[in-house]
């Protein structure tokens, strides 16, 4: 429970079902998320996901101002047809910036945005450091990274997706593809990506201690190939891909085989180099 705890901005991007290990339910999950609001007060901003009805619906009363952004309809700052708008005004095209890659980094640009002006309250010079500054973003390891492509096939590194909400986010960036999961679930409720993944994934290669459980979870509607360690369901992906590029998007955590996220990325990558 937080008890002094206040900060001037606060951003909530999104809530799924997670870390049901610790909090036993969704209800407490939620509420130790919305305690960063809880000490605002008139003179504070916080900065919410307009998309998430989950969030939406459950928003606790709050002196605060508050800033909505969204993909889905136009908000104090939203994302329509590859442009960027703050307060109704075009301020990014993100054609512009190739290196800006994942639904999941636009609604993070989207709450950066509000954040930043909240510190500046000038839109154009909000526009001004954009512009200047997008041009050199790198996407962060681990987070939907491009490892390489080989023959024609395309490797992403997403070890950081450790729940099926951030696998959801990494299939919404694909046609089609090969997707490897592993890692431990912490009781997630996988059900919520049954409907993208029978629409995005040829194949499903399992790898780790809980291998069975993924295969249990997806075999009625999409091919499941299991294997104990991560350099085999690589290259089983790799050998038997179609062309469709291969997403590293475990959904649970890495504590079953590695250190932790970084570290199973990484291994991720050097096998990956290896082939």
């Amino acid at each position: 429970m937080l008890k002094n705890f206040r900060v001037n901005t606060a951003v909530f991007l999104n809530i799924e079902e997670d870390h049901l290990d610790w909090h036993l339910t969704f209800e407490n999950y939620l509420n130790s998320k919305m305690n960063i609001f809880k000490n605002q007060d008139e003179n504070d901003f916080r900065i919410v996901n307009l998309d998430d009805k989950k969030i939406i619906k459950n928003l606790i009363v709050s002196n605060s101002k508050t800033f909505y952004f969204s993909v889905n309809e136009e908000a104090d700052c939203y994302f329509k047809n590859g442009k960027i708008f703050l307060f109704s005004k075009e301020i990014l095209d993100l054609k512009n910036f190739p290196n800006i890659f994942g639904i999941h980094n636009v609604y993070n640009l989207l709450s950066s945005i509000l954040a930043i002006w909240t510190y500046l309250k000038n839109l154009s010079l909000v526009e001004k450091i954009l512009n200047e500054r997008l041009i050199s973003f790198k996407i962060p390891e681990h987070r939907l990274e491009f490892v390489r492509e080989i023959n024609g096939i395309k490797f992403y590194n997403d070890s950081k997706s450790t729940n099926p909400h951030s696998i959801k986010y990494a299939l919404m960036n694909f046609d089609k593809c090969v997707l490897i999961m592993g890692g431990l679930t912490k009781d997630a409720n996988f059900e919520i990506i049954k409907d993208i993944i029978k629409q995005k994934v040829s194949f499903i290669v399992a790898f780790g201690k809980n291998k069975e459980f993924f295969y249990n979870e997806f075999k009625e509607i999409v091919r499941v190939y299991k294997f104990d360690d991560l350099e085999s369901a690589v290259k089983f992906a790799f050998e038997n891909s179609k062309g469709e590029p291969i997403l590293f998007s475990p959904g649970g955590s890495s504590f079953d085989l590695f250190k932790d996220y970084k570290h199973r990325g990484k291994v991720f990558k050097e096998i990956v180099n290896k082939l």
